[in-house]
């Protein structure tokens, strides 16, 4: 079974669980479908890290060139997909094209220093984002960028969780952690 982090389950269920229409770009198992009411659509370029219990894609699709309707989605969402993309701009032009006005993209990505760590041993890992320069990235597209500093792994039992209700705490984890976490809304077009 395909792996899934609680800090990712809790914010897509929390802020967008009620999502009309969702796409996961490189979905791989699809482990996060069941955070949405609504429909929801997976697409990925390779199933070779699939068994045979994983459902797998709804579609083997290029996030580069999305075979969806322009504003037909409500959430675009992606779990450590950029550091492998070739060409980012062009899927987040993509997923810009495809949200409807006042949609979200939300983007879950390993932090510079295991991006950097995982590229030793993968060419395969292009990119190195801080969550800084993927906002940046978002606004050159149009998106009204934000960046989630609160949601962060928790891990350490009840004094972990004490401590992570301390918001100068969940900031430092943040800036420690392995993940980056940066959303862009669409304005209403």
């Amino acid at each position: 079974m395909a792996r899934t982090y609680p800090h990712i389950t809790r914010l897509l269920t929390d802020s967008y669980g009620q999502c009309g229409r969702v796409l996961e770009l490189g979905c791989g198992a699809k482990q996060y479908g069941h955070c949405f009411a609504g429909q929801y659509w997976g697409i990925d370029l390779q199933l070779t890290y699939l068994t045979d219990s994983d459902p797998g894609p709804d579609a083997m699709a290029n996030a580069e060139t999305l075979p969806f309707a322009d504003r037909s989605m409500d959430l675009v969402f992606t779990v450590a997909t950029l550091l492998v993309i070739p060409d980012t701009d062009s899927v987040l032009r993509e997923a810009y094209r495809v949200l409807r006005p006042g949609g979200s993209l939300l983007i879950f990505d390993y932090s510079p220093w295991v991006a950097r760590r995982l590229a030793r041993h993968d060419a395969n890992h292009r990119h190195r984002f801080s969550s800084n320069r993927l906002s940046q990235k978002l606004l050159d597209v149009g998106f009204e960028a934000q960046i989630h500093r609160d949601c962060v792994p928790s891990r350490g039992g009840p004094m972990g969780q004490k401590l992570l209700s301390l918001r100068s705490c969940r900031r430092l984890v943040y800036y420690i952690s392995n993940w980056i976490v940066v959303s862009g809304s669409t304005c209403e077009r």
